[in-house]
């Protein structure tokens, strides 16, 4: 449940991702939710070796390094639902498919033995029985090199997936070189009745298999989101501004909003991590909200009763977004969902606990930075190529994106100069205070 939680908690905040990238932007949150389906294997796993233009059963323990790396290259992103193909990985290393005087040999989660592969790094490739020939048909990261598409939309028909290497045939250039598609059956095991459709410009390998069926989706909150994306926009447009340049003005007003968003964040998390799902009505979503709304204004109204509390929690909502800015900017490479969430919490922890000692300059900074980071979401979310700041650092990882698109440091550049004017803003501000020497928390004892 916490992962899950984890998981709805990504994509709440996540919300400034363009149309163009949401298909690959779910990769490091289905990492979290792949784990509240229990879905990794305590038992040894064993494989078959297969060899060219024959089988071989040849039982072996596979390591912990390679179960590894066919967990995580075997999880399909396809829209907002996402496919795990690792049983027909441990099954065998590859699969030899016949049509005609052809063999096929296809890898699902890794490149090809040497014997099947072209002397190449590949997943797919085309024998010629007769002549010997060999011809590449894919490229090696799947997240790169092929698209996934459900057969039909809005249901759970199966998985298409569509290898884009380059396509040599005469009359065929710009098109696919390789597709799969794997119709839902929850109790076919075996790739043993396949069809394979060589008439096209492209080869077209069909067959029925418990992959093909959907293991969990995304999409009742992320779908909410970005129907409403124009609201989004104007909330954290508005919400950003008051803080960004009113943190400590108005200091009351600001801690009862962030108690708010605390409480509408924690009601969402619950209801889009049990039983809200892609089918969901739109009209529920806003009855969730409104909900969440009422919540809000009673933990709004407590946090302003306990102060210290709600200076802690304030000053460490800055924290974290100067840290998750920090970290996709200059950190991402370290390629450890540990180190985010450790470097992330524990500049929200410091931050958090110098608001206690150093209460005004940390509350100016915290409420700049918090409200600048929100105003640049807001703007990102209907402005587009603002790359989801939750997820950069793992698509670069896992192979989804080369790097991060250069578009993101000038909205890093705007958040930064944002910053700095709310900044001085509110130090303007401090100057010209009537109680000299008095911060906010002082004047409310």
């Amino acid at each position: 449940m916490f992962s899950k939680a984890t998981t709805v908690a990504l994509l709440l905040l996540a919300t400034s991702i363009p149309s163009s990238l949401q298909n690959t932007a779910k990769v490091a949150a289905a990492k979290f939710l792949m784990q509240s389906f229990e879905l990794y294997q305590s038992d040894p796993v064993h494989t078959q070796q297969v060899h060219s233009h024959h089988v071989q059963e040849q039982s072996k323990p596979i390591t912990p390094v390679e179960f590894f790396e066919v967990q995580y290259r075997c999880q399909y992103m396809s829209g907002l639902n996402f496919y795990d193909l690792k049983p027909l990985a441990l099954v065998k290393d590859s699969y030899k498919f016949t049509k005609d005087v052809n063999d096929f040999y296809v890898s699902f989660c890794n490149d090809l033995p040497d014997d099947q592969s072209c002397s190449t790094k590949t997943m797919v490739t085309r024998y010629d029985i007769a002549g010997g020939n060999c011809q590449v048909l894919s490229g090696s990261d799947p997240t790169k090199d092929a698209d996934f598409d459900p057969l039909e939309e809005d249901k759970d028909s199966g998985l298409k997936i569509t290898y884009n290497s380059g396509n040599k045939k005469d009359g065929c250039s710009g098109e696919p070189s390789f597709q799969i598609q794997i119709s839902c059956d929850k109790d076919v095991e075996s790739t043993e009745d396949y069809t394979i459709d060589d008439s096209g410009c492209y080869p077209i390998l069909k067959f029925s298999h418990k992959t093909g069926c959907k293991i969990g989706n995304l999409s009742g909150l992320w779908q909410w989101f970005t129907k409403n994306k124009w609201f989004m926009f104007v909330a954290f447009l508005i919400i950003g501004s008051i803080l960004c340049f009113l943190g400590r003005t108005l200091f009351r007003p600001v801690l009862f909003i962030a108690g708010m968003i605390l409480a509408i964040s924690l009601v969402w998390i619950i209801f889009y991590s049990t039983f809200l799902n892609e089918n969901t009505k739109p009209w529920v979503g806003w009855v969730v909200l409104v909900g969440a709304l009422i919540f809000g204004l009673i933990i709004g109204c407590l946090m302003v009763k306990l102060v210290k509390l709600g200076a802690f929690i304030l000053a460490a909502w800055g924290g974290y977004a100067l840290g998750l800015l920090v970290y996709n900017a200059f950190l991402y490479k370290m390629n450890s969902n540990t180190g985010f969430w450790c470097f992330t919490v524990g500049m929200a922890l410091v931050f958090g606990i110098l608001a206690l000692f150093f209460f005004d300059h940390i509350l100016i900074h915290a409420t700049a930075l918090a409200g600048s980071f929100l105003v640049i979401n807001g703007i990102g979310l209907v402005a587009g190529r603002y790359q989801n700041p939750f997820t950069i650092a793992d698509e670069i990882n896992n192979g989804v994106k080369d790097n991060i698109d250069p578009i993101f440091y000038a909205y890093l550049a705007g958040n930064l100069v944002l910053y700095v004017l709310g900044m001085l803003f509110q130090y303007r501000q401090k100057r010209g205070d009537k109680v000299n020497g008095k911060d906010p928390y002082s004047r409310l004892r």
